[in-house]
């Protein structure tokens, strides 16, 4: 079957939207970066850096950069690792890990380095060609209550601890900073052979893993994410140039006054698990924080448009970006009052509607004419609105049962090809969903991008961040900063006049949802 022609938002041809500046992050984050050689990736070899989400940072010290953070796997989307025996398919095991990285308003990178992330989620399989899937996937940035704080949601599978076996996570992501001029030694490097040097004693990795290996006059030192080596070589102090950091910064060039991450990390005790996926959508998007964060909606699926309530209790007090603390959850309840479908003028409700990134908060005067029209009219004391993408999936393999229109995905390789979409609503409960844009694609900037003579839709699994940033054009105006991954392979960060984005999404009006006889 096929979509109605009356259905706006699944378009024959997707419109195309230029961006005003784009820069590849996972090309510099693989010069800073490397994986840890338990991976066996060589150690030449750009390995697959993906799905970034970014924010803004509203924190007067950082004004004007970003904070980044990106998904680092052995996933075969790259193309050198769709036949090597050291990717996800091959070797068994998938192994993922969360990056953050600070940017300035141009998306060079001002420092970067890997979250250190709880070792629970581990899944192991007997009766699957990958047999071992490690750490957190899907990870989405938001703000937190407050302007030091930041949070993510991760899809993650676990099997030998209690809790959801492919579960969907919240935690706080805890940052300190610190000036450039403090790290400006940390250009650790990894020695590509082994250490003649005798060693004196290995450590769990901690922080104190220096001072450890300094205290048994050591003077070279191995940190990684699974052990500390301390090693006697020359009879002399430990010193920077002789302490190797698999996951360190590879020296970057620090301008005067910025500040840069002394530490990142998720603490076990404020993961928040609320579902398991084996029958459940995981694309939850966080909407709104209580100011005591005792209280979390999130958006659990955008077509039919559902939204989830979390109450949490934090017998120890709140946790602070400085301070994490204990949270228990009270309860996870789907708001079905407030469950709605698109109208049948956008499009069928049954569809590949899939998740991407929700959401960020723009104004109603940033809208078209027609839609401010139709919020004044429809939601009077609605200033401003939450900006969301998702994406409809396009699956054009023989044998798939929606494969679409072929003539739209020329230059797209036989694969699953996205779209993507912009939706609005409204910021305070039942958070109502008021407009959605036409499909729209962004031309292909990605390294490995099929080669076209004419303009071609970039291979995009998913928008995982979007946030509104000054404009680097003029002083008055406002860019919309959008981040994607490409084929499981890149990381991009495009920025885009916010008129020309919002200026594409109309009207839409909404059905309630029968619990007891629509399919869902």
């Amino acid at each position: 079957w096929n979509t109605r022609p009356s259905n706006f938002l699944w378009m024959e041809y997707p419109q195309f939207i230029q961006p005003l500046h784009f820069q590849r992050i996972s090309e510099k984050l693989n010069q800073l970066l490397s994986p840890p050689s338990s991976w066996n990736v060589p150690r030449e070899l750009s390995i697959p850096i993906f799905n970034p989400s970014i924010v803004a940072i509203d924190q007067p010290q950082l004004a004007g950069a970003f904070l980044l953070t990106a998904r680092v796997s052995n996933g075969p989307g790259c193309p050198r690792f769709q036949t090597a025996g050291y990717n996800s398919l091959n070797s068994g095991i998938l192994r993922n890990q969360l990056i953050v990285a600070l940017l300035d308003e141009s998306f060079d990178i001002i420092d970067a380095t890997v979250v250190d992330f709880p070792d629970t989620f581990v899944a192991t399989y007997e009766d699957s060609a990958v047999h071992r899937v490690e750490g957190p996937m899907d990870v989405r940035l938001s703000k937190g209550p407050r302007n030091d704080s930041w949070w993510i949601t991760f899809f993650a599978e676990q099997n030998d601890v209690p809790g959801p076996r492919r579960g969907i996570h919240l935690a706080p992501l805890h940052l300190t900073f610190t000036g450039c001029e403090d790290v400006a030694d940390r250009g650790w490097v990894e020695d590509t052979a082994a250490s003649p040097c005798p060693i004196l004693n290995v450590y769990h990795p901690s922080r104190s893993c220096i001072e450890e290996c300094t205290s048994l006059g050591a003077d070279e030192t191995e940190v990684n994410a699974d052990y500390c080596i301390c090693r006697k070589c020359r009879g002399a102090a430990v010193t920077p140039a002789r302490i190797h950091k698999r996951h360190g910064i590879a020296g970057l060039p620090h301008k005067e006054g910025l500040v840069c991450i002394e530490r990142a990390y998720v603490d076990v005790r404020e993961i928040v698990s609320v579902g398991d996926t084996g029958r459940i959508e995981k694309n939850w998007q966080i909407l709104e924080f209580s100011a005591d964060l005792t209280e979390v909606w999130v958006h659990y699926s955008i077509q039919p448009s559902i939204k989830v309530r979390i109450l949490l209790d934090w017998p120890q007090g709140i946790t602070r970006n400085d301070e994490p603390r204990p949270v228990w959850v009270r309860s996870v309840e789907i708001d079905s009052a407030s469950a709605t479908w698109w109208d049948s003028s956008v499009i069928h409700r049954v569809s590949n509607v899939r998740g991407g990134y929700c959401c960020t908060l723009v104004s109603v005067d940033w809208l078209s004419a027609d839609m401010q029209q139709f919020i004044t009219f429809n939601h009077p004391n609605s200033t401003s609105l939450l900006l969301g993408v998702g994406h409809m999936q396009r699956i054009r393999q023989l044998g798939d049962h929606m494969q679409g229109n072929l003539t739209r995905l020329e230059g797209i390789r036989n694969t699953r090809a996205y779209k993507q979409f912009l939706f609005l609503l409204t910021p305070e409960y039942p958070f109502s969903m008021v407009g959605v844009s036409p499909e729209f694609c962004f031309e292909s900037v990605g390294a490995f991008s099929p080669a076209s003579g004419s303009l071609t839709c970039e291979a995009i699994q998913f928008i995982a961040g979007m946030t509104v940033s000054p404009s680097v054009q003029t002083d008055d105006d406002l860019d919309l900063v959008v981040s994607y991954g490409i084929n499981d392979c890149e990381a991009v960060v495009t920025r885009f006049a916010i008129g020309s984005v919002l200026g594409r999404v109309r009207p839409t009006l909404n059905e309630a949802v029968d619990w007891d006889h629509d399919d869902i």
